[in-house]
């Protein structure tokens, strides 16, 4: 059961390819970062939803969201249309254990996302430098997008580098439908999958992948997130009920 709450849309701002980002008050209960809420409309007396993660820390005055368009998407193209004073619904309550309190201290944390699955990441690493420090030796984000134009948030990410460190904090972008120029990160062009699956990263990284060292978080597409899981699970016996793994997926 959700406690909606009426909420004016403070900031909007249209990226290219369809996504955007969308500030609203911070009025809600405490969460812990990592973790997602639902934005909703109402018609005809229900409330339309969906789940969104932070891409803020909770400490912060307004909450933020980043959001792709859908081409046939109710919700989503209802969301983008939207200017600042207008009004949504957004729950009083946050979910999810896509949280760093959750994962065993280890060797190197891999935090693998597509498009806006970004956003849990950028809170979680916001909010956590000593916990993140005290649990991981190395942390690799993974930021696979369709286009360079994609690489948004791209100086909020830059500046989390400066305060880990860049021989802590590993900035890896891996652009699918163009070649990557994105000098300011390790770049690749493809799939995460075909580059996981064919050891690409793991031998430009100098890391042998096992139980006992490595630990991913997986958040975006849900294809993405099943073909990242069958390819560990394949190479390396890693799932889910072992808690090798940790995904978000909304949908």
């Amino acid at each position: 059961m959700s406690i909606w709450i009426k909420n004016k849309v403070l900031f909007k701002r249209n990226w290219k390819n369809d996504l955007f980002s969308i500030k609203l008050k911070n009025n809600i209960f405490s969460f812990f970062s990592g973790q997602y809420t639902k934005l909703a409309i109402k018609n005809n007396n229900k409330y339309i939803f969906r789940m969104y993660s932070f891409v803020n820390t909770f400490l912060e005055e307004n909450l933020e969201f980043y959001l792709l368009r859908i081409k046939n998407g109710f919700l989503s193209n209802i969301l983008y249309s939207l200017n600042i004073g207008d009004y949504i619904y957004i729950s009083k309550y946050s979910y999810g254990n896509f949280i760093v309190n959750n994962l065993p201290n280890i060797d190197n944390l891999w935090m693998i996302s597509t498009s806006t699955g970004i956003s849990p990441y950028l809170s979680i690493l916001q909010d956590n430098i000593n916990l993140i420090k005290s649990k991981f030796k190395k942390v690799i984000l993974i930021n696979a997008i369709k286009y360079c134009s994609d690489y948004n948030y791209c100086n909020k990410i830059l500046n989390l580098q400066k305060k880990y460190g860049n021989n802590y904090l590993y900035l890896i972008t891996i652009v699918s439908r163009e070649k990557n120029t994105l000098n300011s990160t390790f770049k690749f062009s493809g799939r995460i999958t075909n580059l996981l699956l064919n050891d690409v990263l793991q031998k430009f990284l100098c890391i042998n992948i096992s139980k006992n060292k490595d630990h991913f978080m997986v958040c975006g597409n849900p294809n993405m997130i099943k073909s990242v899981c069958n390819i560990l699970h394949q190479k390396y016996n890693f799932n889910l009920r072992n808690k090798n793994i940790t995904i978000e997926r909304y949908w």
